[in-house]
């Protein structure tokens, strides 16, 4: 199958046209693309807030983003196999499977969620002195905030198992519609609290911290609401949660989800000697790595929304044994990732001068911050095909060789080239910003000699009962 299969020779199955093809594509993408660009938007809001109150509380929010970022984007990797196996179901029209591998993905979170939360509450200090800030008002802040955030992660973990779930379906309206709810609940707490107005106590990055756990928590209760809506598709009841499980079940979520899983640990460990690095030119130079990174987001929330897309698309194509139909969905997402990666190339190269003061007026600050986004703005075709590729992968179930190549370039290319270019090179953030680009462009055509070997369309086959089809 995989001999007969190419990019360039799959043809459009009967029943589809290209302008349905990319109306699937928009519908799935766009509600996502806005989803995320509001967190954007929320995020760089905070940034400006917590940036107003000095340099410490920028790289103390800063490093504190980097851990939750971490938990987030473990817990994202684990629910790949979530949305990949719900697509299966849904594109193979086996509906009762789908609200079993929903509860069995919310009873993994669940189990994974608990130790996770009591290690970091419990060694917070020593994770936020790997990072660099080690001392002074900078790291008492970067404690008080994370410490404050843990709180957050039960309902923002459990929303996004139901968030996976959705987007397997192909619904990516609802969780569009709780996720913006939120986002407003942390815009105006943020408001009332970094500062203290309108008679609420001025509690600087701890008020940034209760903000966004309040938005995870609305997030949460508006999310569990529509899954308990009668005659919604994923079926589920509180009072079933803790039925008897299927070993199958959650093997087929953990064989997509695991490898994902295990190289996000893996890089944000990388990421972690990264930031070390960079931490260690000081902590202006850190504030305008910060900065610049929020920024430069714009590229993680238009990419996770393509992502999300070229997963479901994927994962449903594949479930319905179209394999050719899965190649036409890749390279509608392609296109779109390179519109969009033009876009946001121009608004970094260009734009950088006019945005940093947005954040910070300090002139060091500004100054430094150009040439980032000038790099940024070369990398991003690379960035937008990587997570097009990405998607289509795990969409696919071929997570295995997706995680080992971004684990080699991440874990141990980026942070080589980092010491080389900062150390030796003594290129300051500049030599940081092209090691991220080298990581990611070498990632980006590792990715595509995977896709174009065709293997992925049949890297996975679930197991019913214990036993391959």
């Amino acid at each position: 199958m995989t001999s007969q299969l190419s990019l360039f020779s799959a043809k459009l199955p009967d029943g589809e046209s290209r302008q349905s093809i990319i109306t699937k594509v928009l519908k799935i993408a766009w509600p996502t693309m806005v989803e995320y660009l509001l967190v954007h938007m929320v995020n760089m809001f905070d940034q400006i807030q917590v940036s107003s109150l000095g340099e410490n509380a920028t790289a103390a929010v800063g490093v504190s983003s980097q851990i939750q970022l971490l938990v987030i984007t473990v817990f994202m990797a684990a629910n790949v196999g979530v949305t990949a196996m719900v697509a299966r179901s849904f594109g193979s029209k086996e509906y009762s499977t789908i609200s079993e591998y929903f509860r069995h993905g919310l009873i993994l979170v669940l189990g994974f969620l608990i130790p996770w939360s009591v290690l970091i509450y419990l060694f917070t200090p020593i994770i936020i002195n790997s990072y660099g800030i080690k001392e002074g008002l900078a790291n008492t802040y970067a404690i008080e905030y994370l410490r404050i955030c843990i709180l957050g992660f039960f309902p923002m973990s459990l929303t996004m198992v139901i968030t996976a779930a959705l987007r397997g379906i192909g619904d990516t309206k609802t969780p569009m519609i709780y996720n913006t709810v939120a986002n407003i609940i942390n815009v105006i707490f943020n408001y009332l609290l970094i500062k203290g107005r309108f008679g609420f106590p001025k509690m600087e990055v701890r008020g940034a911290a209760i903000a966004t756990c309040l938005g995870h928590f609305v997030a949460f209760c508006l999310a569990l609401l529509f899954v308990l809506k009668e005659g919604n598709i994923l079926k589920f009841e509180v009072k079933t949660l803790f039925n008897k499980c299927t070993n199958s079940f959650f093997s087929n979520i953990l064989r997509i989800g695991v490898p994902s899983m295990i190289a996000i640990v893996i890089v944000r460990i990388g990421l972690a000697v990264f930031t070390s690095f960079v931490t260690a030119l000081g902590t202006t130079i850190y504030a305008t790595h910060v900065i610049c990174q929020n920024i430069q987001a714009l590229t993680f929330m238009f990419g996770q929304a393509i992502s999300a897309a070229a997963t479901t698309l994927t994962g449903q194509a594949l479930g319905a044994r179209k394999n050719e139909l899965a190649i036409i969905y890749f390279k509608s997402c392609a296109i779109l990732s390179f519109v969009i990666a033009i876009g946001l190339g121009l608004i970094y190269g260009f734009g950088g001068k006019y945005i940093i003061p947005i954040y910070n007026e300090n002139y060091e600050i500004v100054k430094n911050g150009i040439v980032p986004l000038q790099i940024a703005a070369i990398m991003q075709p690379f960035s937008m095909l990587l997570y097009t590729l990405s998607g289509t992968l795990n969409g696919a179930g071929d997570t295995k060789v997706t995680a080992l190549l971004t684990t080699l370039t991440t874990f141990i290319f980026r942070p080589l080239m980092a010491k080389v270019c900062i150390n030796v090179l003594s290129l300051g953030l500049a030599g940081a910003w092209l090691a991220v680009a080298s990581d990611q462009i070498l990632c980006c055509l590792l990715l595509s000699c995977r896709f174009l070997t065709m293997k992925w369309t049949v890297a996975f086959k679930e197991k019913r009962g214990g036993q391959n089809e």
